[in-house]
């Protein structure tokens, strides 16, 4: 990691956050602290909104959730280290202004959070809000929260499209899963599965490649931050890309079990 002056200041905060957290401070003044912070927090569009986006238009999406926002504040994640290059990357496509990429960020709901969630946000929230310019964003949980009636539309994304799988070697991401028996042929780009964002110009070049032989393709990314960047790039290129993250592992988990 490349720690500068920025980078440190924020350690020490979420450090700072966390001592507090443990030694005095209470569920209901975490909530509290929380709430202050709501009416700065960017606008999200839904679910259904984003999904109605993405089926109506040609766009791309790029997605942001806690990693991201941690990778941006100077953090490592568990699968990816922290490089000033992602994390300049990544503050500028979350603040990017273009009509050929949606930018989808999580919601800031404090009501009925996790203890992650809780956490997440207490040591993080003053960081990220000084991250995000616009004040309107799409939603990052399309794939998140599933039910039967998006899965078919999300579907009509990919019908008879040729795809570009991008993912990390030995994914759970699945690219000859049933939600995607509709497509009419697949290539498969592999990445590394830690610390992807490391060969990311060659990932780049081989997606590319791989688009050019087919009149219209569509390229869904699973490969964490270095999908975030990949969609707007490929975006700026003229490819469509869709950052779906884990899809197949949500629906097997949340509908197939149902």
């Amino acid at each position: 990691m490349l720690m500068g002056y920025a980078g440190l200041r924020n350690i020490i905060h979420r450090k700072t956050q966390r001592i507090k957290r443990k030694l005095y401070v209470s569920d209901n003044g975490v909530y509290k602290y929380l709430q202050g912070f709501k009416q700065c927090y960017p606008v999200i569009k839904s679910v259904d909104e984003t999904i109605s986006k993405l089926v109506n238009s040609n766009v791309s999406i790029s997605r942001f959730g806690d990693g991201e926002f941690l990778l941006m504040t100077g953090q490592d994640i568990s699968f990816q280290k922290h490089s000033r290059l992602l994390e300049m990357r990544l503050r500028e496509i979350v603040n990017a202004n273009t009509n050929k990429c949606v930018i989808g960020i999580i919601d800031y709901v404090i009501d009925g959070m996790t203890a992650y969630t809780r956490d997440f946000w207490y040591e993080n929230i003053y960081l990220v809000r000084k991250l995000l310019s616009h004040k309107e964003y799409y939603n990052a949980r399309i794939t998140w929260e599933l039910n039967q009636q998006r899965v078919e539309v999300l579907r009509s994304l990919w019908q008879g499209r040729d795809i570009v799988f991008v993912t990390g070697e030995g994914s759970e991401f699945d690219y000859n899963h049933e939600l995607f028996d509709n497509k009419k042929s697949a290539q498969v780009v592999l990445g590394k599965s830690i610390d992807a964002f490391s060969e990311y110009e060659t990932l780049l070049e081989k997606i590319v490649v791989c688009a050019k032989t087919v009149d219209y393709p569509l390229v869904i990314l699973s490969l964490g931050p270095t999908a975030t960047v990949l969609a707007y790039d490929l975006s700026n290129m003229g490819i469509r890309s869709l950052d779906l993250g884990h899809i197949t592992n949500i629906y097997d988990n949340k509908l197939v079990t149902q």
